[in-house]
Order: structure tokens, then C-alpha cells, then sequence
């Protein structure tokens, strides 16, 4: 799992602003209500998310494709391995946050049947964007 949490770390610092570090993402995966889906192309990670389940509500907290590898069809493949998960767990409903100009995460969750219901105004920063909330049931 090491490898792992260093090779999600590598990714986190290439495609976000707000990196979590191998600690942070350490601190994350000890919990067992914590859950990480990665894909590799041997010994690289080209994608992974990290979500969580707590009592009858899961959230999406990370969602990630290796720029180099995109248009694969990796984040489909994730999102129908978690949501195949959760059909099994205790939750009836995942929650996320986006921001509001990630035309690729959005249209990637619409695609799986999550629904716009809330908006945070001036959520992020560096850039300044909007946070947008979005929830699907889990049957």
C-alpha cells in the first residue's frame, strides 16, 4: 500500500492545486470507513478515487486520471467499480463537490446519474471558482 499512497501522491501534485500529501492520504486510508479504487498500467498509477462510507451516506473525496492516460475510459471504469461497491455497503445515497468549470469531472458524474443540488459560492480558491454539489441514490 506504500507504493501505492507514493504513486497517488506523484498524481495529486501533477493535476491539483490543493495536493494531499503521502501523509495526508496516509492519515486518510487508515480509517476503515476510507476506501481508495486504483488502475495501473504496471507498476504506475494512472488513476484512482478515494471515497468514503459512513453510515447510509458515501462521499466521492477524490477522483483522479493521470493527464497521460485520459480518454481511456479509467474514470468510467472507476466510478462503475465504486458504485458496484456501494451497492453492497450501507449507503443509499454518494455526495461530491466539483468545481464548477471542471467540464470533464462534471460530465463524468452527470454521465453516472448524479444530480446538481446545491452550489457554494466562491468555494475555491487559486483560481477562484464555485463549488458544486452533486448527489445520486444508491439503490
Amino acid at each position: 500500500m506504500e507504493r501505492i499512497i507514493r504513486e497517488i501522491a506523484k498524481l495529486e501534485s501533477v493535476i491539483f492545486d490543493d495536493a494531499w500529501s503521502e501523509a495526508s492520504l496516509q492519515e486518510t486510508l487508515q480509517y476503515d470507513y476510507n476506501n481508495a479504487l486504483v488502475r495501473e498500467a504496471g507498476d504506475t498509477v494512472t488513476g484512482y478515487a478515494v471515497y468514503s462510507v459512513i453510515a447510509d451516506t458515501a462521499e466521492l473525496l477524490r477522483i483522479a486520471v493521470d493527464p497521460e492516460h485520459r480518454g481511456q475510459g479509467i474514470a468510467s471504469s472507476i466510478m462503475e467499480e465504486m458504485l458496484g461497491k456501494l451497492d453492497d455497503s450501507s449507503a443509499d445515497r454518494i455526495m461530491l463537490e466539483v468545481r464548477s468549470k471542471n467540464e470533464s469531472a462534471i460530465a463524468l458524474y452527470e454521465k453516472f446519474g448524479f444530480k446538481n443540488i446545491a452550489k457554494r459560492k466562491n468555494y475555491y480558491s487559486n483560481p477562484t471558482d464555485d463549488a458544486l454539489i452533486y448527489e445520486k441514490t444508491v439503490l
